[in-house]
């Protein structure tokens, strides 16, 4: 058992031992298509700078065996950083996962960055590992199923406030503006420009009617917004971002972007509808979604460490 440079290998090995860790604590809802696959991780790339990943990133193997990677993973658009450390759980032990640990602390020493550490709550070594560092939890997060029989759609919308479907591309300038002021206050939320590769994804899946925006307009003016996905094979939908102009908050405007957005999906036959990654911090909008009829979803609630 050893632990090396990553070397020349392909950034795959990394994604595929990362699926392997995610299914095992957070069991998709379906099976993962190829397609589907792809397209997490293209979303995961655009969010990274990985320059340096092959250089920075280690792998712990037993022979021929892989049974861990880590390393730092460097936001391609912050000064935020987080450590990618996945293993194989059904095989890895605590002295091992320890060993790996380990040996990204010398990366963590050299950089200058602030660093944050996530893993799931249901994987005791690896929350183990990190408090016997000295580190400790300062924020959680969960996703959450919205149950059909508790959820009643609402037509009600703010008085002056216009819930309208994306139409144009010129649209993509105000949700970079939204998205950059709630950023401010967010770390849900990482700055972008027009030219981020996050916004080219959007594209791609919106031509494909796999993603859908929504934007709220008070007197042609963008307030708020809804950025969801759907996947048409498995009748399954995720409401990925919410977003309102803070100037703009707690006037029912959020409320009235999730219930056109659940509206379009139930349209679609969609047999699932999830939201994606609600920190429990954000106690307003994890109250919303609650109060309409969500619950959290068994074993995807996670840890955020911060490292330094």
């Amino acid at each position: 058992m050893k632990v090396e440079s990553f070397g020349k290998r392909d950034i795959s090995v990394y994604f595929d031992l990362k699926e392997t860790y995610d299914t095992h604590y957070n069991p998709p809802s379906s099976p993962i298509t190829q397609e589907e696959r792809k397209k997490r991780r293209k979303y995961h790339l655009s969010f990274y700078d990985l320059t340096d990943f092959l250089n920075d990133f280690l792998i712990l193997t037993l022979g021929n065996e892989v049974l861990g990677v880590a390393g730092l993973l460097r936001s391609s658009s912050t000064e935020k950083w987080s450590i990618a450390l996945v293993v194989n759980p059904t095989i890895t032990t605590r002295q091992q996962i320890m060993l790996l640990f380990e040996a990204v602390l010398p990366l963590i020493q050299k950089s200058t960055h602030e660093i944050s550490f996530v893993t799931y709550s249901d994987d005791k070594i690896m929350n183990d590992v990190a408090r016997s560092k000295g580190y400790t939890p300062y924020e959680y997060r969960v996703d959450l199923v919205l149950d059909f029989e508790k959820y009643k759609y609402s037509q009600n919308i703010p008085e002056k406030i216009v819930i309208q479907h994306h139409a144009d591309d010129q649209e993509f300038k105000e949700f970079v503006r939204i998205w950059n002021y709630v950023s401010k206050t967010n770390e849900e939320f990482e700055p972008i420009t027009l030219e981020h590769p996050f916004i080219d994804a959007i594209k791609r899946d919106m031509e494909k009617e796999e993603a859908q925006l929504f934007y709220a307009y008070e007197s042609n003016k963008i307030v708020g917004l809804l950025l969801q996905f759907f996947r048409p094979k498995s009748r399954q939908g995720s409401l990925f971002i919410l977003a309102v102009d803070p100037q703009y908050q707690r006037k029912g405007i959020g409320t009235a972007l999730i219930h056109k957005g659940i509206k379009y999906l139930k349209g679609k036959d969609c047999q699932l509808i999830q939201v994606s990654g609600v920190f429990y911090s954000n106690k307003n909008a994890l109250n919303l979604y609650l109060r309409l009829g969500c619950y959290k979803k068994p074993h995807s609630e996670m840890v955020i460490y911060k490292i330094r």
